[in-house]
Parts: C-alpha cells; sequence; structure tokens
C-alpha cells in the first residue's frame, strides 16, 4: 500500500468514516505477529462504491499519469480484442456470494455486461479468503468462449484490491507493515474482513 492509487484512497476515506461512527472498531495499536483484529463490516452501499477504483487498479490504470483516466481498458489475445469499463463495475452481495457485474463492448457481440459469482464465506459459515466459482460467467457466448478465464480473474482481482486495501488501512503490525486480509465473508447487508499482522514466518520487517 505504498503507492496512492483509487483505491486506496476510496477506502482510506471509508476507513475514517468507519473510525468516526463506530470508534474502537479499527486496531488501536500496532499488531503482534499473527494477532488477528476485530472483523471490519462494510455496509453494501459502502462497498459498492469502492468497486469502480478496485478495478481501475485491477485494470492497470496509472493513478499518476497526467492525462485523464481512460474510460474503457483494451484487452488484446491474437485477433481477438475486448474493451472492458472499469468506472462502470459494480457488484450485488447476498449470502456467501459475490456477484461482481463486468461491462464490456466487443465487435462481435456489442455492448454486454458479464457477471461472476464468487462463493465465499458467510457469516455463519466462514471459509477464510478463498473463492468459488462456475467455469464459466454469465453473459453473451461469444464473450464468455473467447474471454471466460480473464474475466474471472479480474473479477477476484478486483475483489483481493478491495479486502487488501481494507485490511491494510486498518492498521499496522509490529514492523509497521500493514495487517493482511485473513478472511471475508459476504451477506445480503454486505462484506466482512477480518485483518491480521503477518505470521511470523512472513514477517515484514523494516
Amino acid at each position: 500500500m505504498s503507492a496512492r492509487t483509487p483505491i486506496t484512497a476510496e477506502c482510506a476515506k471509508l476507513l475514517a468514516q468507519i473510525k468516526r461512527i463506530c470508534p474502537g472498531v479499527l486496531p488501536p495499536a500496532p499488531l503482534a505477529a499473527g494477532m488477528v483484529a476485530p472483523a471490519i463490516n462494510v455496509t453494501a452501499d459502502q462497498a459498492l462504491k469502492l468497486f469502480p477504483a478496485a478495478a481501475s487498479t485491477a485494470a492497470g490504470i496509472d493513478p499518476f499519469s497526467s492525462a485523464a483516466p481512460p474510460s474503457a481498458v483494451k484487452w488484446k489475445e491474437g485477433d481477438r480484442e475486448l474493451l472492458i469499463f472499469p468506472s462502470k463495475v459494480t457488484a450485488s452481495f447476498a449470502a456467501g456470494v459475490i456477484a461482481v457485474s463486468i461491462p464490456v463492448s466487443s465487435d462481435q457481440s456489442g455492448d454486454a455486461t458479464v457477471h461472476v459469482s464468487l462463493v465465499v464465506g458467510d457469516p455463519n459459515q466462514p471459509a477464510g479468503l478463498i473463492a468459488a466459482t462456475d467455469a464459466r460467467p454469465t453473459g453473451p457466448p461469444l464473450i464468455i468462449d473467447a474471454w471466460s478465464g480473464a474475466l474471472i480473474a479480474f473479477a477476484w482481482h478486483i475483489v483481493l484490491e478491495i479486502v487488501t486495501n481494507i485490511a491494510g488501512g486498518a492498521g499496522r503490525d509490529v514492523d509497521g507493515a500493514p495487517l493482511v486480509p485473513v478472511a471475508l465473508a459476504a451477506s445480503s447487508n454486505g462484506l466482512s474482513i477480518v485483518p491480521m499482522a503477518r505470521h511470523p514466518f512472513d514477517r515484514a520487517r523494516k
């Protein structure tokens, strides 16, 4: 979290709001190696505001460029091309499910939206930081046939950007390194992220 990106900026705003509204939720002091912090609960409305910024970071948009950020990012593989619109990425939440909606466009399909459903833990059945999904997202067959793997990876990258930045912005460990996410849960109310300090074997000493 050394470089300030769109998602780090959005998460900083969110965590400042959480700290103001719910004092004591964020870790008050550096955590010792391996210690787990209380879960940070993000409402659905709060989480939705993070998806466009996380998608921009996941798409590789340079936050330090002097030019206005592009509205679309072009993926190219051989003679195939696909446009992705990071600023329009959104999501919906249910018990144990994060459904990421990615607006895309191609010459063959025109404008469309691809939906990637990531099955994660829920508050009653935690599953750590793992996710499962179908081999094929929902969307136009021509796009899914060519880009399913890349779109699934992009959706998971977006979610990881969100949970990593929320955990990292919540506090530091005794080495001064940002906390890391150890668990993610989803419900219709939003997301719950559990931060922790790195284990002794993984300490990032400075």
